[in-house]
């Protein structure tokens, strides 16, 4: 089960380096609020999403918010 406010983490030494807690160091991508993907801008985003496991955090605290396993991908 996935718990809800545990928060991801950095690597060491780098703290633009996010490890979700599925182990996952490189599969994020932009999402809104229910982890569906969104086009990524020069503005910050809000929230961004594990493929590896479906896990939606905010990109400011790591905090995860929410689980969407099967999100809508953007076409490509």
């Amino acid at each position: 089960m996935i718990k809800i406010g545990n928060k991801i983490k950095h690597e060491p030494g780098n703290e633009e380096a996010w490890i979700c807690l599925c182990g996952s160091t490189s599969d994020f991508y932009p999402c809104d609020e229910d982890g569906n993907e969104k086009e990524q801008n020069r503005h910050w985003q809000t929230y961004s999403g594990s493929w590896n496991c479906g896990r939606i955090f905010e990109n400011d605290t790591l905090l995860i918010v929410g689980v969407n396993p099967e999100p809508k991908r953007l076409e490509n």
